[in-house]
């Protein structure tokens, strides 16, 4: 069995409870993995409370970077992928919302594959697949260099759109060695400031909020044949706050038969657990912890 390190960002901002609850669930719910390296990227010079067992990895984050929208997920996925390069086979980054609900097997990849990941939930402003390529998206495969006969499709999971290959940031499985999550940020550091992409951002927020996913995508794509990247089931990091929203076809039975999930605002409201199908022990257990002040 491959070795695993699990990585999150944790800032000061980010409630502690998630952070907790996503350690406990790894040591849990992990199988054999529950002991594996837990890694919570944190600032330089802004140390929050970490949870036991739980080690601190900082990075660096400039003025700049700190007022550009979610720049600390490269930055951050960089620096977990040095730490745990030659200790760990695999790093599983995932955002600090999410719980693992069983062993993580299908967060194995495959030989050969460099990244595993899900398709974005939502399309908002990916690439459609049937549409010419927009200038943002451009300008994107220009400075990450992506040929653009590696393009494939994939379908967002949530409103089922089909776009040019775009992942979401969100949960993401690498081969530390391969240094494709220090390319990522090597490429956001050196182009996010560019005007080709300040004229977009001040069109749009959203083309700021998502340039660091878009990033992702021209950097995988660059660096990977398309049979590299292994896209995940749909009941990994499956978006309980847009289950609503899901195509029925791949709602999950219960929570329980999911791998990981996202919780995002419902952490901070455990009504959910009475309009979801939760069965025990897993219903005590989030229960218990989404009830601590």
């Amino acid at each position: 069995m491959p070795d695993l390190a699990f990585a999150f960002v944790l800032s000061s901002t980010a409630p502690p409870r998630e952070a907790s609850i996503l350690a406990e669930s790894i040591r849990t719910f992990g199988g054999a993995f529950a002991g594996s390296r837990i890694l919570a990227l944190v600032p330089e010079g802004n140390l929050p409370w970490v949870p036991a067992g739980v080690e601190a990895v900082t990075y660096a984050m400039g003025p700049a970077e700190r007022a550009f929208p979610l720049a600390d997920k490269p930055l951050a996925c960089a620096a977990a992928e040095a730490a745990v390069e030659g200790c760990a086979h695999l790093l599983v980054f995932l955002a600090p919302d999410s719980v693992v609900v069983q062993e993580p097997l299908e967060l194995i990849l495959p030989a050969g594959a460099g990244l595993g990941c899900r398709p974005v939930d939502l399309a908002l402003i990916g690439p459609r697949w049937d549409q010419p390529v927009t200038p943002y998206w451009r300008a994107v495969y220009q400075f990450c260099e992506t040929p653009v006969e590696r393009l494939f499709p994939v379908v967002s999971s949530v409103d089922q759109v089909r776009l040019r290959a775009y992942f979401n940031a969100g949960m993401m499985v690498v081969r530390p060695e391969r240094g494709l999550l220090r390319r990522w940020a090597h490429n956001f550091l050196r182009h996010y400031r560019r005007p080709d992409f300040k004229a977009f951002c001040r069109e749009d927020e959203a083309y700021a909020i998502c340039l660091h996913q878009a990033m992702l995508a021209g950097t995988a794509l660059a660096m990977l044949e398309p049979h590299e990247i292994h896209l995940l089931p749909a009941w990994v990091n499956y978006p309980l706050h847009l289950h609503d929203q899901y195509p029925a076809e791949l709602r999950p039975p219960t929570v329980n038969d999911l791998i990981t999930f996202r919780s995002d605002d419902y952490s901070c409201d455990p009504t959910w657990l009475r309009r979801l199908p939760v069965r025990e022990p897993l219903r005590s257990w989030l229960a218990e912890r989404l009830n601590r002040p």
